[in-house]
């Protein structure tokens, strides 16, 4: 009788333990959900409760009220980056260019994977080389408003000075499509196309000297911007923001294109929008 009690005693102690074992298991399974990095809203206009809903919407956070870290944030060395706080009067502004000129065109399947985590808006931009002599200290006005990194979409356009100056909406568009695709690639959310990695230049420096021969378009003022993220991104903006018959009288006319190299990667960066996403890039680029 006694050993059958010490058994029922050792069984009972097995099923309490497999039991607190279950319990941490299943809870084990279902952790608490780590708080957002930022806190939302930062303020109590209409235009927060659009950033509140896009928040909800894309799992994105806008901001406007943000440190120099937050842009700067894994931003490399030879880069030197800040941007001016946002005038309150023109984030609602800014925020409906954001959809106008690029959001609107483009399916949800694509946004939701693309989105970045986090979008600064600002009233202007400021970039520099840094490390050169005599310029150490110095920054210059981004002249498109936009900057871009692999945590980072940035925005400028939120104060009179940018907004008086009235660029075209295509413009806008090629400004606003760059910064989204390089982040979109930077952050890893896209990938680049391998057919389009093999026709690219081996030394991006190098091949700025003959651009068209080379299979380059565009420009660009920040020697750390050449690379294949700018390459494809500038690809993407370009078909996104010109008529093909521009294209066709510009980039891809064989005076420039002298090797071939940029029809072959238009064709590749259509494709790949289309077969991947569903986008026609050429057709957004039709649109006034």
């Amino acid at each position: 009788m006694q050993k059958y009690t010490s058994i029922k005693t050792i069984l009972g102690l097995l099923l309490l333990l497999c039991g607190l074992y279950a319990c941490k298991k299943e809870a084990a399974l279902q952790p608490a959900p780590n708080p957002p990095f930022f806190t939302l809203p930062q303020g109590n206009q209409p235009y927060d409760d659009t950033i509140l809903a896009f928040r909800d919407k894309y799992q994105s956070y806008i901001l406007y009220k943000f440190s120099r870290y937050d842009i700067a944030y894994e931003v490399i060395s030879t880069l030197r980056v800040d941007a001016k706080p946002a005038n309150p009067a023109y984030i609602d502004t800014t925020l409906q260019l954001f959809n106008s000129v690029f959001i609107k065109y483009y399916p949800e399947t694509f946004l939701q994977k693309t989105m970045p985590y986090k979008i600064l808006l600002a009233a202007s931009i400021d970039t520099n080389n840094a490390g050169l002599p005599g310029t150490e200290k110095l920054l210059y006005p981004s002249i498109t408003g936009t900057f871009a990194s692999s945590t980072t979409l940035a925005i400028g356009w939120a104060d009179s000075n940018f907004l008086k100056k009235q660029y075209p909406r295509r413009t806008l568009r090629e400004w606003l499509t760059y910064a989204y695709i390089k982040h979109a690639v930077l952050s890893g959310a896209m990938k680049i196309p391998d057919e389009f990695v093999k026709l690219a230049p081996p030394y991006y420096k190098e091949a700025t000297s003959t651009p068209g021969a080379n299979g380059l378009i565009g420009t660009t003022s920040l020697v750390f911007d050449l690379s294949i993220y700018w390459d494809f991104s500038m690809y993407a903006c370009y078909i996104a923001s010109r008529p093909r018959t521009e294209l066709e009288n510009t980039i891809l006319r064989p005076g420039y294109d002298t090797k071939g190299l940029i029809r072959q990667k238009y064709e590749v960066v259509c494709n790949f929008f289309r077969n991947e996403y569903g986008i026609d890039l050429q057709a957004i680029g039709d649109q006034p």
